[in-house]
């Protein structure tokens, strides 16, 4: 601070406008644009090495019925995906994705951060990727942050695999509303008495 103050007249050597203009004309010759993070190849690989580090080091958020889901089920959290974005829970090998959408899942709606249409087309291209990259995708969604019990939640995972079996690759789980979806149908579905998860059931499926 001392030095920037006695050589630039600032705090911080970035108030500086002759540091800015400095930096912004290096990145035009080096990049093409002002700054590193305007440059397309540039933002992929960022984009890249923060889903990256964020799986290895365990620091991609996740809901605890997401972690719950994926400690029963053995699958992998926050898995990878093309560089550019987190599975929920992955059987990579499988190449099965389980997808839990709970309350917070449009949160960057709820916030504003983005409109519900924006989100929704988001959410499309992001299934549509995993789909043409030859992954089956289960969507459990509950609003109300349900899971129903560990043999009901095995038992629809099974029930997945052998509708995926008949050529299809998606299916959904609404809890709340009792109802499985899927492009061929929708029906009512009993699953059984539901739970929210807390700090101590997963603590305790960690010591099984």
């Amino acid at each position: 601070m001392e030095k920037a103050l006695k050589k630039y007249g600032v705090k911080y050597t970035l108030q500086s406008k002759a540091i800015r203009k400095r930096i912004a004309e290096t990145n035009i010759k080096k990049y093409g644009f002002k700054t590193p993070n305007q440059n397309e190849i540039i933002k992929k690989k960022a984009l890249k090495a923060l889903i990256n580090s964020k799986y290895k080091n365990g620091t991609a958020p996740y809901s605890r019925q997401q972690k719950y889901l994926q400690i029963i089920l053995n699958g992998e959290l926050n898995y990878p995906f093309n560089n550019k974005c987190w599975i929920d829970i992955a059987l990579p090998e499988e190449k099965l994705a389980i997808e839990y959408h709970g309350s917070g899942h449009n949160l960057s709606v709820v916030l504003g951060q983005t409109t519900q249409e924006e989100f929704d087309r988001k959410e499309m291209k992001r299934n549509y990727l995993l789909l043409s990259s030859g992954w089956e995708i289960i969507i459990i969604k509950s609003d109300c942050d349900y899971l129903p019990s560990d043999n009901v939640i095995f038992n629809l995972v099974e029930l997945a695999k052998s509708y995926f079996n008949t050529g299809h690759s998606w299916i959904k789980y609404d809890i709340d509303n009792s109802k499985i979806i899927t492009s061929q149908f929708e029906k009512y579905f009993d699953f059984g008495e539901l739970r929210k998860i807390k700090k101590d059931d997963i603590q305790n499926v960690m010591c099984i």
